[in-house]
């Protein structure tokens, strides 16, 4: 099963982010768009996964120690590729959100699993294959996201399309 834990986003704050992304509809000559219901921010991709490696993927969640705290979702960018953009909105720099990921990160390579190295660049994917290229890196009204849970997810293609459920919840507590 291909696994990754991400943090899910309210109604209202889909709303916006669907507002967002269609407003790039008129601005894009093709592009295969992010569907509402997988929309989400990945925290750290697993890959292929057994059922042991899911239980030690779950053991690290329980393990992080974190209080609620919010992001703001603030600016447009885009990675590049041959066969047109990921274009993706991202977030505002939160010190809160860097030390949950890296946290995160740290309890799962304790528990075996060796993931992706580089830059950690949180963000939503609102469009795959995008042409034309897109280069502006364009500031959004904030769309603002308390991070009171992260989730375990399986990612599997079911008629075509990728659907995401969620098969674990660590709920962060307030104090």
């Amino acid at each position: 099963m291909r696994l990754f834990i991400a943090v899910s986003f309210s109604p209202a704050a889909l709303d916006g982010i669907c507002n967002i992304r269609d407003a790039l509809s008129l601005k894009l000559e093709r592009a295969s768009y992010t569907r509402r219901d997988n929309m989400h921010l990945t925290l750290s991709f697993l890959g292929e996964c057994g059922g042991n490696e899911m239980e030690k993927a779950c053991t690290a969640m329980d393990a992080l120690d974190c209080k609620p705290f919010s992001i703001s979702m603030d600016h447009i960018g885009s990675f590049h590729r041959g066969d047109g953009d990921i274009i993706w909105l991202g977030a505002k720099r939160s010190d809160m959100l860097l030390s949950l990921q890296k946290d995160l990160a740290g309890n799962l390579a304790e528990r075996g699993f060796v993931l992706e190295k580089g830059k950690f660049r949180p963000h939503v994917t609102l469009a795959r294959r995008a042409f034309p290229s897109f280069h502006e890196k364009a500031g959004v009204n904030p769309i603002v996201q308390e991070v009171s849970s992260i989730s375990l997810m399986l990612s599997k293609r079911v008629d075509g399309h990728m659907e995401y459920t969620p098969l674990h919840v660590k709920n962060f507590c307030r104090l």
